[in-house]
């Protein structure tokens, strides 16, 4: 069963190059353009989520917070073409809710690096079953989350 990879992204462009990449590299992956479809779509079996950080509906620092109210607990990768600090700054953020995050790409980025941290954080993420928070603390802290990747960072960060 592959693991089940959510986009959410505003931009048509992003996106199309998203599912391009999702159908090279036989990815499961479901694109959304806004926060209503990107909710009707996550799922208890979500492994990776990709979210950029600049939407009109509502911004990633909201969309973040949601998802731990909602016990989160797929990887995320944030998307954005601010800088690296408003970048690592979201990071922390997203921790400091619980959520795991796998890392960031910097918009523009290229196939390499969309295909290298997500087929990192592919490899890295168990199948996850459900989003509830009653799992067992021992398994949580058998295996910690990945180190978090920056790629696409320039070194204006």
């Amino acid at each position: 069963m592959a693991k089940k990879i959510l986009v959410i992204d505003d931009n048509k462009y992003h996106c199309e190059f998203i599912t391009a990449a999702a159908e090279l590299f036989s990815w499961n992956c479901v694109i959304t353009l806004n926060v209503s479809a990107f909710f009707d779509n996550l799922a208890p079996d979500t492994a990776v989520i990709l979210l950029d950080l600049m939407m009109p509906e509502m911004d990633g620092i909201e969309l973040l917070t949601l998802l731990a109210q909602r016990g989160c607990r797929a990887q995320i990768i944030l998307m954005s073409g601010v800088g690296g600090q408003v970048l690592t700054a979201t990071d922390q953020f997203a921790q400091s809710l619980g959520l795991s995050v796998a890392g960031y790409l910097r918009k523009p980025f290229r196939l390499a690096e969309l295909e290298s941290i997500v087929t990192e954080t592919l490899q890295t993420t168990p199948v996850i079953t459900s989003i509830s928070r009653s799992s067992h603390a021992s398994n949580d802290q058998a295996s910690p989350p990945p180190e978090p990747h920056s790629l696409g960072q320039s070194a204006q960060a």
